[in-house]
């Protein structure tokens, strides 16, 4: 990097650079500069400008330039390069970014669907006896299961508004936040009625003690 003086400034077009003051945004904008290179040789090279920097530089001003050492002629302003390698650094860095979450998901997706080696441990237990959980319209005996959450499970008394359900209004231990929710439940597919347990998991030695 070293200071150059603007020799000369304006259009190239078909291998010329024409003058020209009012320029249009997808003119080719061009600075033709003079510098000192290591060796005290007196440099002259071309390179092209944003319409912005054009109009912001006038002939005979300095202004810090950036060439390679062993071809000087070739040569741009340093906040040209700084400008492309950030440009080029940021789309990398976002498509890795992109990359991780795409493949975190392939993997949810994956073990969402792979049957566990192990039972689930569930968030909630219902601790009544299997066979006296029965359907309250048909009468017959439900299916033990669970319930995945995400957003939450929202509840109003019959005589509430609905208001705005959020993730905060969800009852407590539906909402996804650290780990997935799996609420022990007991289902009846001929009557769609489901029969489930919210909230933290309570020990079975806190259970036989309120009974």
């Amino acid at each position: 990097e070293t200071g150059a003086i603007l020799l000369k400034k304006g259009i190239y077009r078909e291998g010329e650079l024409i003058r020209k003051k009012n320029t249009l945004p997808g003119d080719k904008h061009s600075f033709i500069v003079r510098f000192d290179n290591e060796s005290g040789e007196i440099i002259k090279c071309r390179f092209g400008v944003s319409k912005k920097t054009y109009d912001s530089i006038s002939k005979r001003d300095h202004l810090r330039v950036v060439y390679l050492k062993n071809s000087p002629e070739e040569c741009s302003i340093p906040n040209s390069v700084s400008s492309l390698y950030a440009l080029s650094f940021s789309s990398i860095l976002l498509g890795f970014i992109f990359f991780i979450i795409f493949l975190a998901f392939l993997i949810y997706v994956n073990r969402s669907f792979k049957k566990p080696e192990n039972p689930l441990g569930l968030t909630t237990e219902l601790m009544v006896p299997k066979d006296s959980i029965n359907c309250p319209e048909c009468g017959t005996a439900m299916v033990e299961g669970y319930m995945p959450t995400i957003g939450g499970v929202s509840w109003r008394d019959r005589g509430e508004p609905v208001g705005i359900p959020t993730l905060l209004s969800g009852l407590p231990g539906t909402t996804f936040w650290i780990k997935r929710p799996m609420l022990h439940a007991y289902h009846c597919k001929n009557c769609m009625i489901i029969t489930f347990k919210y909230g933290s998991k309570k020990p079975e030695s806190d259970h036989k003690k309120n009974n």
